[in-house]
């Protein structure tokens, strides 16, 4: 399967500008390529956030108003 990783992409670079956001590459990678998940959902990426310590109403409002 292939999914669009638009929206990954822009939860990574808003990722990058918060402390230890830097984790959320390894892990959008093992889900897409380990775990086969669908990263073109908002759900998904929410739960990803969240297992690497970011805040996920921050990560909410990245993926809503696509300011990335």
């Amino acid at each position: 399967m292939t999914y669009n990783s638009r929206l990954a992409q822009e939860l990574g670079k808003w990722a990058d500008t918060q402390p230890g956001g830097e984790a959320i590459h390894d892990a959008l990678f093992r889900a897409y390529f380990v775990q086969a998940r669908d990263i073109s959902q908002p759900a998904v990426l929410l739960d990803i956030a969240k297992q690497v310590a970011l805040p996920v109403d921050g990560a909410r409002e990245v993926l809503e108003k696509r300011t990335f």
